[in-house]
């Protein structure tokens, strides 16, 4: 007999006596006899966990059995093993050590390796429930294996020996945990100038790490354009910027860009997954709907502008009203205090209506120069608005309502007193500045939207171009052919509108514009092409009726471009008038300095001084004829309106100080104040000279290229001629020998009106040279570090020159300066010379656009970044595709707050 190691062996024995009665029957084994059960004359006995051989027999009343053999079977069995769990190598994680374990939780592509011990074996199986794989024996009691796991399930091992087949040793429950797809989620903004422009925020999120990012784009049913996106493999959330600009499709025949980013993890086993973001749409402007957003925003910003004349005007109405409560005593201090922060609310209204036209106006100037191509000459226009936008509250003006405003909080009769006059005409400035930025914007408005129409009647030619070219084919679709002819008369009658509407606009400006007038010329095209349209649905051809229309339409275009170069390209400053305005304030500049003499001269109250008095106050009201002039003169002259800064009108000021200073006889801020006036009428003089002599050479170079590349620039620095350092050497000559004449003339008693006209006149040539000298250092380009320190210096030494000479101080020092003044140019065009040579001798390739440059400055999530740098990591939790949306919505969200 035979049984299992271990197991449980039920013997049963049947007696058969006849005609007799059966007696206890005792199985006896071990040296003890053991009772047995009995049923119906059969006798059983269970052995309990048989590990050992037994020998045994039976007994009843006086007879004994044989005995018997009870052989226990080498059965196959696990003594001991040990798992080791090995992670995909891509994972990064360290191998886990798994004694005795028998429910595993491993990831997806883990490496099992078991070690095991075993006894009574000779063959071992690893099955799951698709198959059964033959394990080889290394030894009688140990072996080793490994298996890979790509799925979850139960896993068996099964042993055989001679006696056992197949025989179920140990019952593996592995739970396989599979790499999840990688997270991601974007945020976009777009520029608040630039609209073209958008900057994104992105976290991205997975198990394990990361092996590509990308922003994908796609024209129409063009190919998928790749673009890299910087990022780190191994951080299993991390944040990324990128910024792309949308114009640089612009001029394309393409309507809208399909983009989106993609995420790939590093899943080296089923090859990296990927997830994508949302897939957006970005709608590319065509000339129409750039037209309407200009005529949009043409319109609000004049509004604007109207409202904050009207508001500078309340400013100026609510400064006399709180100085007429001054005199009055029956008002107190709390109501004067009212009417101040009254004007303090009105200040900060102005300044936010002048932060959105400025605003408002660079979007739409950005938006048609991304998406249109802009002559030079329009892009310089722009920029000469958005300075004058600019300068209307500069930082003196700044200052002054900051004052004002710490009034209103604690007001004092003192202060206001030294302040209204000067709120009250400032005010008075900037609504005057309103009033000619108003009239400039306006006229620039209609030049731009001029411009535009002559872009639109320029893609009408190519789209009838198109059209002929398809109808030039002899199986041209009927359909196809009348729905362009469709779309074109419909462009030309939108042209037609929008110019009908330009026309009128500048029939409200105080100096139109000669426009003519086309709608006779548009008549008789969309006549044209309506004929073309009725010949398209018979499917008859007329080249001649074609040949008309691209005739017509090339003529309208043409008279377009010159309309446009004679209104616009060639404006130039009122030569006449300028002329005659800057005879008159040298006139009064000359005066001016008699008047600084003979004030020194004279004893305050007499009769002399009061005359002088008197005839000071007269050049007050000259210069303020002079600056209306100039000041009409500029509403419809964007070039001058340029030149004219805050000191055109702060000059007014000072002309009403000096009575106040005769009167109370205050000779030091009288002198200082005369100066002011002598030399800021210089200045203007000067810049009004130097804007009308490049004026008449703009004009003689207007059938030339306008401009210059760089390398021609700088061919032109140390060039033989008329520019570059032979021309402020000769200058500099030029001054020396003039600054000797006039020492000269001093040691030989020359003096008076005499002595200085020549010391105006070098005070004049000194500022021609330094004008000079700063537009070579903008227009230079790159410089040695060396040349710019010598520059600098050479500026330094000019300023201290006419200083002097302002004050009348001239002496041996100034020909000292003079000269080294000459000897600094030697050295720095030697500099310049040195600096040409080196890079003459090596090669430089650079980057010609530096489109993203960091983006993650257009996003002020300070609280994302201090998050992510904490110690608040993903967990090793795994979250199936639900959970994981959250966990990154989560994130995300946490960063905003």
């Amino acid at each position: 007999m035979e049984v299992e190691y271990g197991k449980t062996f039920q013997v049963q024995l049947s007696l058969s006596i006849p005609d007799a009665t059966v007696k206890p029957v005792f199985i006896c084994y071990g040296g003890g006899e053991f009772l047995m059960t009995s049923v119906d004359s059969i006798f059983t006995y269970d052995f309990e966990l048989v590990n050992n051989d037994l020998k045994f027999y039976f007994k009843t009343q006086d007879q004994t059995s044989d005995s018997y053999l009870l052989r226990v079977l080498p059965t196959p069995s696990i003594d001991g093993y040990r798992v080791v769990a090995i992670p995909p190598a891509y994972i990064g994680k360290e191998p886990e050590i798994l004694t005795n374990t028998v429910d595993l939780q491993v990831l997806y592509g883990s490496v099992l390796q078991f070690e095991l011990t075993y006894s009574n074996l000779d063959s071992l199986f690893f099955e799951d429930k698709e198959q059964s794989i033959s394990i080889p024996l290394k030894s009688v009691s140990k072996t080793d294996f490994s298996r890979q796991i790509k799925a979850s399930g139960e896993y068996i091992l099964s042993g055989s020996n001679a006696y056992f087949s197949h025989r179920q040793l140990l019952n593996f429950n592995i739970i396989c945990i599979s790499d999840l797809y990688p997270g991601i989620q974007i945020t976009e903004i777009q520029d608040s100038l630039k609209n073209s422009l958008h900057y994104f925020y992105g976290v991205i999120t997975d198990d394990y790490g990361f092996s590509d990012l990308c922003f994908n784009y796609s024209l129409g049913t063009d190919r998928t354009v790749v673009v890299p996106v910087s990022f780190m493999k191994n951080l299993n959330t991390q944040e990324f910027y990128f910024s792309f600009d949308f114009a640089e499709f612009a001029g394309t025949d393409k309507t809208e860009i399909n983009y989106y980013f993609e995420v790939f993890d590093n899943d080296n086993l089923s090859g990296p997954k990927s997830t994508r973001s949302s897939r957006l749409i970005y709608r590319i402007p065509d000339l129409n709907t750039i037209f309407d957003y200009n005529r949009e925003v043409s319109q609000s910003v004049n509004n604007d502008l109207k409202k904050a004349e009207k508001i500078a005007g309340e400013i100026v109405t609510g400064i006399q009203d709180l100085r007429e409560k001054l005199l009055d005593n029956t008002t107190d201090d709390w109501e004067k205090q009212q009417l101040s922060k009254e004007v303090v609310r009105k200040k900060e209204q102005l300044d936010r209506l002048l932060e959105a036209v400025k605003e408002n106006n660079q979007k739409k100037s950005d938006l048609n120069r991304s998406f249109t191509v802009q002559d030079s000459l329009l892009i310089d226009k722009q920029k000469k608005i958005q300075d004058l936008l600019d300068r209307l509250m500069d930082s003196e003006i700044k200052q002054l309502l900051d004052e004002f405003s710490k009034l209103s909080e604690e007001f004092s009769k003192d202060k206001f007193k030294n302040l209204d006059e000067r709120m009250e005409f400032t005010f008075d400035q900037v609504s005057e500045e309103l009033d000619r930025n108003i009239e400039l914007l306006k006229r620039f408005q209609i030049e731009e939207r001029h411009d535009l129409i002559s872009k639109q009647i320029d893609r009408l030619k190519s789209d009838q171009a198109r059209l002929e070219r398809l109808l030039e084919n002899k199986s041209f679709d009927r359909d196809s052919a009348y729905s362009r002819n469709k779309s074109i008369l419909n462009d030309l009658r939108t042209i037609e509108n929008n110019y009908e509407e330009l026309i009128t606009e500048n029939s409200t400006l105080s100096e139109p514009f000669d426009l003519k007038d086309f709608k006779t010329d548009f008549d008789r095209l969309s006549w044209k092409m309506q004929q073309q349209r009725q010949n398209i649905s018979g499917n008859k051809k007329d080249k001649k009726l074609s040949e008309e229309i691209e005739d017509d339409l090339f003529e309208l275009s043409k008279r377009m471009k010159q309309q446009q170069e004679r209104n616009f390209v060639n404006k130039s400053l009122p030569q006449n008038d300028i002329e005659l305005i800057i005879q008159n304030i040298l006139i009064i500049s000359l005066s001016q300095e008699e008047l600084l003499q003979q004030f020194s001269d004279v004893q305050a109250q007499s009769l002399k001084y009061n005359e002088l008095g008197r005839i000071q106050d007269l050049k007050r009201q000259e210069y303020k004829i002079i600056k209306d002039s100039l000041s009409v003169l500029a509403k419809s002259n964007l070039m001058l309106a340029s030149l004219l800064d805050r000191k055109f009108y702060d000059l007014e000021v000072k002309f009403g100080l000096l009575p106040g200073y005769i009167q109370d006889n205050r000779r030091s801020d009288l002198l200082r104040e005369q100066h002011y006036i002598i030399n800021y009428l210089n200045d203007i003089a000067l810049s009004l000279t130097d804007a009308l002599q490049k004026a008449k050479e703009e004009v003689n170079r207007s059938g030339k290229r306008r401009g210059e590349k760089n390398s021609d620039k700088k061919r032109q620095r140390n060039s033989s001629g008329d520019s570059g350092y032979p021309k402020m050497k000769q200058f500099q000559r030029n001054l020396k020998k003039q600054l000797e004449d006039l020492v000269s003339q001093m040691k030989n008693g020359e003096k008076g009106k005499p002595l200085h006209q020549r010391i105006s006149n070098m005070i004049r040539e000194n500022e021609l040279f330094r004008k000079s000298l700063n537009e070579f250092i903008s227009e230079a380009g790159s410089m040695s570090s060396r040349e710019k320190q010598l520059l600098n210096e050479i500026n330094q030494l000019i300023d201290q020159n006419i200083r002097d000479m302002a004050n009348y101080s001239v002496s041996g020092q100034l020909i000292n300066r003079n000269n080294l003044i000459y000897n600094k140019l030697l050295m720095s065009e030697k500099a310049s010379k040195e600096k040409e040579d080196f890079e003459d001798k090596r090669k430089s390739e650079s980057a010609t656009q530096t489109r993203f440059h960091r983006p993650e400055q257009m996003f002020e999530f300070q609280k994302k970044s201090a998050f992510i740098k904490t110690d608040i990591q993903k967990s090793d939790l795994k979250l199936n595709t639900y959970f994981k949306s959250m966990y990154n919505h989560y994130y995300i969200k946490l960063g905003n707050e």
